[in-house]
């Protein structure tokens, strides 16, 4: 009797445990991981504070727990190899994990510097682990290439999957699974050598005559994306810039203002250099070329704002968190339209799915420093995201 009693009480705290984890989960997702208290999360649970320290140590402890479970269940179908099975097998089955599990992917890949320093380094011995694998396996298939070139594969098609995570689209589930595989393994089989890529102009570089605004922007951007935007001070971007904080608040307001000020370049550089690569340019394969090479060429020459845009938009103030929204579905519609264009027989979500696959597999690209200085991989990069949308061989 007191071994299926104590059981059920296992099993209870089993229960309260997940479904604390899971309300956690959702409130950083929606709110950002430093807006939320662990009395936030007590009361998503229907608990009292106090009560969810029973169950975690504190709200790293639960990020820390969300994130695991998911790099765990993501690598175990990353990497199980079954009689019989296929590489679609897997890639079906990684991709529903990225699906059904996309808040805590979401976390993964926005929230991952607010860990221990030493779980951040084990996250990226982890995700080589599972690219290692997947080399392994493309190896065989793709005897032709380089081990650069089958790096980039891998990492792109790591890059593709995890697309899911950052962005909301609304359709069934297993459409959703069924596109993101076959999107991925498009890009797994990405031929190579790649069209070279075009020199983009980008008509809205920092304006002259600010040298110290311009070293504080640059500087603050490198430390939001190395950091976090929370864990970064005044006085940190001050002394990153060589000079104080003080001197800072003659140019801003504060920190705030300076995010803002970040992404409003950010999406004005973005928005110009898309304008004009796009004009005149009728044929949507040609487009969808030029879109992603405006994106690399970005995340080229301002990889960390580009990072920043991307991972710390939660962190604006409510007016301009708007703004940003409206002109990034703006954005997305120009590859949206191209991709409907070219495929007419795919509704507007499942379009908007590869659309952001090729994005997210560019932004990703921004996280692989080794292979930036491949002296083919923004060519590369930009194939494998136009093979992510299917299209074989673009007008240029």
């Amino acid at each position: 009797m007191s071994r299926e009693l104590g059981t059920t009480r296992a099993d209870r705290r089993k229960e309260r445990s997940r479904q604390l984890l899971a309300v956690a989960v959702d409130l950083f997702r929606r709110h950002g991981y430093h807006q939320v208290g662990m009395t936030d999360i007590a009361a998503g649970a229907g608990l009292s504070g106090p009560a969810v320290y029973r169950y975690f140590d504190s709200k790293q402890d639960l990020l820390s727990r969300a994130i695991w479970s998911l790099v765990n269940a993501y690598e175990e179908q990353g990497t199980l190899q079954t009689q019989g099975e296929s590489l679609r097998d897997r890639i079906v089955r990684m991709a529903r994990v990225s699906v059904v599990e996309r808040d805590s992917a979401a976390l993964w890949q926005r929230d991952y510097h607010y860990l221990p320093p030493e779980e951040q380094d084990e996250l990226r011995r982890r995700v080589d682990k599972t690219l290692i694998f997947w080399g392994s396996e493309l190896r065989g298939r793709r005897p032709d290439l380089s081990d650069a070139q089958i790096r980039l594969l891998a990492w792109a098609g790591h890059g593709a999957l995890g697309s899911s995570a950052l962005y909301r689209v609304r359709m069934p589930r297993e459409r959703y699974v069924e596109l993101l595989s076959e999107a991925t393994l498009r890009v797994l089989a990405t031929e190579f050598p790649s069209p070279p890529l075009r020199g983009v102009p980008n008509p809205a570089e920092p304006r002259a005559g600010r040298p110290r605004w311009e070293r504080a922007m640059a500087e603050a951007a490198r430390l939001f994306r190395e950091r976090g935007y929370h864990a970064v001070s005044m006085e940190d971007i001050g002394a990153a810039a060589g000079v104080t904080a003080a001197a800072l608040y003659k140019y801003t307001e504060g920190k705030s203002e300076l995010l803002s000020s970040m992404f409003q370049r950010a999406s004005d550089r973005l928005h110009a250099a898309v304008a004009v690569a796009l004009d005149g340019v009728d044929d949507p394969a040609a487009a969808l070329a030029v879109l992603a090479e405006t994106r690399v060429a970005m995340a080229r020459d301002h990889g960390d704002i580009l990072a920043v845009y991307v991972t710390e938009s939660e962190n604006l103030p409510p007016r301009e968190l708007g703004m940003l929204r409206r002109r990034q579905r703006d954005y997305a519609t120009r590859w949206v339209r191209s991709i409907m264009a070219l495929n007419p027989g795919l509704t507007e979500p499942e379009a908007r799915v590869l659309a952001l696959c090729a994005v997210h597999i560019i932004d990703d690209f921004i996280r692989a420093p080794d292979l930036h200085s491949q002296p083919d991989a923004q060519a590369e990069i930009v194939h494998c995201a136009l093979r992510a949308m299917g299209v074989t061989d673009p007008a240029r």
